[in-house]
Order: structure tokens, then C-alpha cells, then sequence
């Protein structure tokens, strides 16, 4: 099995801008040992997956649903033409945005790229800044249209493969899931190359222009850009069948595509692609607890059957928008969730908010083994990330405290397993 984080110095942290950690250096209590500084500690290169919805559209739990196996098929899809090596993906994010459908279309729509690039921004989630990762928005409503950018842009030549680092840092993607909306109305076709249909009505060329333009966000251009041109002058045409069948050009023929030599060559090169097909993590409420005290939920998406809801909601009542989370630990004040663990060194990740309908303040505590290693106080607004790292427990605890009214959310927490071993989770 792969294995991921782990090693070296154990650093909670929080992101966000008025977060603040409020728990000091510990040493050898209860066995723990971590520690903690200002620095972001050292996270894998990964894709931010987000389903985004504007403002005046309803979820829907099919959506999200196809999303999530869409997202995973392009992983595993990289993985066989990598032969073993893939990108990493969080959880999917559920964003309900601020901005209407029509506030997003206008100008030929354009205009989801810079308000969804503010939006998020404020979330403390910029993807042009340095970032290591790749925000990935499919988007609710947004046709059959779909674009990307990089921080650091692409290849200029196949002789740059695998010897620059272009598109090594943040991305943007902007996908719209008319595929998905055509699927569920029953006039999309679920396999087939085309099938004879428009080009975006295809299961197949969904997934395929999701691997397309994760593609462009590292670094790959069109592969019809480095093709001479042909005797009148006019740029060259890249045939799929005798070009070759590359998904930066050819993704209607996913998964039947493949990548091009140099294409495969500087996707290895890169950060990103650390990854292998087994995921790099367990999601808490997939796991059995040990201990549960108080009003404890472990929501999960396996487990949701309806398709209005499906989801824990976090309000950000500030912006108007409000964040969905698949998966998720739900703690109302004074309840805790505990669960037995291995010995060994875990990271601890979690988007932290309250509940909607909930009310009055609250915090929230990370303990393992006992000892206390971060406490975080929760407010409206933007759920907030929490990251902890630990060494030498075998018990992991999630509490919440405050008013009786409060319901902490730990939105698609997740334990990340131990570079070197696979911890035996039970």
C-alpha cells in the first residue's frame, strides 16, 4: 500500500486569517510528542476538488456523487499511463457560492474565473500565490465550457519536459457538468466514445476534459502547438489516430487515451505526482470509534441515500455563501469521539466551522493519548483548516466545547497515514 506524511518535525497548524493556535510546545506526555510553529508545515502537492453551485441553484446529491467517481477515475486513469504514479485530491469541497448563475455567465462566461478567483481568495485559498495546489471547480451551470490556468504556465518546446518545472505550483480549473446534467436527464450517454452525440454530452469526455485540464495546469499545453506548419502557412492539425491519442488532445476518447512520451516524461517530473492509486488517507467517519460520549455524527456520503440533502452545511452568514462537507464529524458542545490507533506518527487534517441552524459559541480540542494538542475557538464565517501532527498515541480524540447550542463541524477530517508503514486502523 502507498504510504504518505509523516517524518520530521510535528507541526499543528491552522489557515486562515484570524486563526489562532492555542496550545504551546509539548514533550513527552502521555507518550505524545509534537510541536508547533508559525510556519505552514510541509503538505504533498494535491488537487483541490471543489462541486460549486451559485447562489440561486439547489444542490443536488447526483451531482456530487458523479463528481467525486469522476474525479477518482481521472486519478486511477493517470496512474495506468504513469504506470504507478498519480496526483493526490482532498475531499471534495461543497461551495454554494455568493454569486448568482447570471453574475457568473455574463461576458461569454468569463466571469467565473475572476469571482470564483476572489471568492475563494478571501478563503484563504489563492491559487496564484506560490500555491501547491490546484483548485478544481466543477461547476453547476456552467454549460459545457471549461478552461485552466497556471501559476508558472506551461512547456515551451518538448525538449522543456521533465527539465523545467513549469506548472509545478497553484492552478485553476474551471469545468461546467452539462455532461452531468445530461446524464441525469437521461439523454447523455454513460459510456461509448461520443456515441454520436454533442461533444460535451458524454460521460467519457467529462472525465476526459477533467484529465485534460488538470493537464494544462501542469505545464502540457495542446500537443498540436509544437507541430510544424503545414505548406500553406497554416498551423497544423493534430490527428488522434496518427498523431497519437493523447488526452491533452484526444480527451473525447477517454479512458481510451493515453499520454505522449514527453507528456508522461514531465508529469513524473513534477511534485504532484508523489501519488499512488490507494488513497493517502482514512476519513474519520469511515473509521469504527472506540468511545463516543455526547451527540456524536459521522456523516458520510456511502451512507446518504436522499438527494436533497446528503451534506453538513457550514454557514458563512458574512458572505452569503455557505460550505458543504461529504463527509464529516459532527460534535454539539461537550460530546467527544474517540478512536484507537496504532502507535506511530499521524497528521490530522480537518476543516473546521459551525453547523448550520446551530448557535452560540464554541471550540474545538485535537487529544491524542490523553494530552491536549490544539484547541481552536470556532466562529461564523469561512470553515478554517486544521492540521496536526502527532507521534507516539494510541488514541485519537475529537471534543467540542461552549454553549449547549453549539454543533462543531470537522468537515472531511481525515487521518493521513505514516510515511513508512501502514497503520493497521480498526
Amino acid at each position: 500500500m502507498a504510504t504518505a506524511l509523516g517524518g520530521g518535525a510535528e507541526n499543528p497548524q491552522l489557515r486562515g486569517g484570524a486563526a489562532t493556535l492555542l496550545v504551546a510546545a509539548v514533550t513527552l506526555l502521555c507518550g505524545v510528542r509534537v510541536a508547533w510553529s508559525q510556519d505552514v508545515p510541509t503538505r504533498e502537492p494535491r488537487v483541490i476538488p471543489v462541486y460549486l453551485i451559485p447562489k440561486d441553484l439547489s444542490f443536488d446529491l447526483r451531482r456530487l456523487r458523479l463528481n467525486v467517481q469522476a474525479l477518482e477515475d481521472v486519478r486511477q486513469w493517470y496512474s495506468a499511463a504513469l504506470a504507478g504514479p498519480t496526483f493526490e485530491s482532498d475531499p471534495f469541497i461543497v461551495h454554494h457560492s455568493r454569486h448568482t448563475f447570471e453574475e457568473f455567465a455574463a461576458h461569454d462566461f468569463q466571469d467565473w474565473w475572476p469571482l470564483l478567483q476572489d471568492e475563494f481568495r478571501d478563503r484563504d485559498l489563492a491559487w496564484n500565490d506560490s500555491a501547491d495546489f490546484k483548485l478544481l471547480f466543477l461547476a453547476q451551470g456552467a454549460g459545457g465550457w471549461a478552461g485552466a490556468d497556471s501559476e508558472n504556465g506551461g512547456i515551451d518546446s518538448v525538449a522543456d519536459a521533465a527539465k523545467l518545472p513549469k506548472g509545478e505550483y497553484g492552478g485553476l480549473v474551471v469545468i461546467g457538468d452539462s455532461s452531468v446534467s445530461g446524464i441525469l436527464a437521461g439523454v447523455c450517454p454513460m459510456d461509448g466514445v461520443e456515441s454520436g452525440t454533442i461533444w460535451w454530452c458524454n460521460w467519457n469526455t467529462y472525465r476526459g476534459t477533467i484529465a485534460h485540464e488538470l493537464g494544462h495546469t501542469w505545464g502540457i499545453p495542446h500537443p498540436d502547438a509544437f507541430k510544424p506548419p503545414g505548406p500553406d502557412g497554416r498551423p497544423a492539425r493534430w490527428d488522434c489516430a496518427i498523431d497519437g491519442n493523447t488526452v491533452m488532445q484526444c480527451h473525447r476518447n477517454f479512458p481510451y487515451d493515453s499520454l505522449l512520451t514527453y507528456e508522461a516524461a514531465h508529469f513524473r517530473s513534477l511534485r504532484f505526482f508523489q501519488g499512488t492509486a490507494d488513497r493517502q488517507y482514512h476519513l474519520l467517519s469511515d473509521m469504527l470509534p472506540s468511545a463516543i460520549e455526547g451527540e456524536v455524527r459521522l456523516h458520510r456520503l456511502s451512507a446518504a441515500t436522499d438527494h436533497s440533502g446528503g451534506v453538513v452545511w457550514v454557514d458563512d452568514p458574512g458572505q452569503g455563501s455557505a460550505t458543504g462537507f461529504s463527509w464529516a464529524v459532527v460534535v454539539t458542545a461537550g460530546g467527544r469521539v474517540e478512536w484507537r490507533l496504532p502507535e506511530g506518527c499521524a497528521t490530522v487534517v480537518a476543516d473546521v466551522g459551525r453547523e448550520r441552524g446551530a448557535e452560540g459559541d464554541g471550540a474545538v480540542e485535537v487529544v491524542a493519548g490523553g494530552s491536549p494538542l490544539a484547541v481552536m475557538p470556532v466562529a461564523t464565517g469561512w470553515p478554517r483548516e486544521l492540521v496536526v501532527r502527532y507521534c507516539g498515541a494510541k488514541t485519537l480524540e475529537l471534543r467540542s466545547t461552549g454553549e449547549s447550542t453549539f454543533r462543531a463541524v470537522f468537515g472531511n477530517a481525515r487521518l493521513y497515514r505514516t510515511r513508512g508503514r501502514e497503520p493497521e486502523i480498526r
